[in-house]
């Protein structure tokens, strides 16, 4: 079973540890290790984790498109490619308005046609058009995430794999077969926020954590009520709108948490990653999260850090179950 990892940029990590991070999840046979964007440059995190390994492909689960000029990414990606001997891969997304319009500033889009003409400008500057001289020497991948519909088609018509986020065992079907509408045949990546090897209490918490911070995200919201939790969401909506964050964390019920986040014993996460697999995922991307258990270490890095390794060393465990399993 090829295994991703994913750590997020908000982790506040320093980029020597992104790459010592790297280093680790190969030696663990990792097959793909991924920088989640927010509050860095993924790219450059990227550069510090492919500097640091051989032969784990690396890339961005995602980069915000948005924030750069599709002539700039591909040059970088080219470059970044070409360097480590044909191992990165770009994931790309549009993140949200709150973050683009609201915090950034950015004129609004319509995220399905700016997708589209910003692919396609990538990947003429790859082939070395629009007046650059030096093509890429291989076609770097380009895997587009999707959370609804019409991006998910778009994701699977222009792409060269689809990367999937907020997903459950019931929405996962769904999600794939608007992946095949498209009548191609992308790679399937799925990130799966987990917190794996902990107290069942913390990992419960550190869940109901996630669910809050996407409460008040648009698509996260529908995404949330394709799984029956529309009232309850709904409700949590409210509670963070007037203040009350401690009764909404209080309020996050064990299956909600159970949809949306990775966790339990051994056994557990083995057969949740199986259900992922049999719908067509072709590549499961754990996404660590901290939890009250993970405390920083003893060079001051944060509980991140913890979490990352943690979740490395519980995946060891894990897959021989699951390649058993499929054999």
């Amino acid at each position: 079973m090829p295994l991703g990892l994913s750590v997020a940029s908000r982790s506040g990590l320093p980029a020597r540890r992104f790459g010592e991070l790297a280093a680790y999840a190969e030696t663990a046979g990792f097959d793909n290790f991924f920088v989640a964007e927010r509050v860095a440059d993924s790219l450059a995190l990227c550069q510090a984790a492919l500097a640091a390994t051989s032969t784990i492909t690396v890339g961005t689960a995602v980069a915000n498109a948005r924030l750069r000029h599709p002539a700039l990414t591909a040059m970088t990606a080219a470059t970044m490619d070409e360097q480590h001997g044909g191992r990165f891969l770009l994931g790309l997304g549009v993140a949200n308005p709150a973050l683009n319009e609201d915090s950034l500033g950015i004129p609004p889009a319509a995220p399905v046609p700016f997708m589209r003409d910003y692919v396609a400008s990538l990947r003429e500057v790859l082939a070395g058009g629009l007046g650059l001289d030096r093509p890429a020497r291989r076609e770097v991948p380009v895997y587009l995430a999707g959370l609804r519909p019409r991006m998910l088609r778009l994701a699977a018509e222009i792409g060269d794999g689809v990367l999937l986020n907020l997903t459950t065992s019931r929405t996962i079907p769904d999600a794939i077969a608007q992946i095949r509408a498209a009548g191609r045949q992308p790679a399937v990546g799925c990130v799966l926020p987990c917190a794996l090897g902990v107290d069942r209490a913390d990992a419960r918490d550190a869940g109901a954590e996630l669910i809050l911070g996407y409460a008040r995200h648009p698509a996260a919201a529908r995404i949330f009520a394709a799984s029956g939790h529309t009232d309850e969401l709904a409700r949590l909506a409210r509670l963070l709108d007037d203040g009350r964050r401690a009764e909404a964390l209080r309020q996050v019920s064990d299956a909600l948490v159970d949809d949306f986040l990775l966790w339990g014993d051994e056994q557990e996460v083995a057969g949740r990653l199986r259900t992922y697999l049999a719908a067509g995922v072709d590549l499961p991307i754990l996404f660590p999260i901290g939890t009250a258990g993970d405390q920083p270490d003893r060079s001051g890095l944060s509980e991140w850090d913890t979490a990352v390794r943690r979740t490395v060393e519980v995946a060891a465990r894990i897959r021989p179950l699951i390649d058993r399993a499929n054999h």
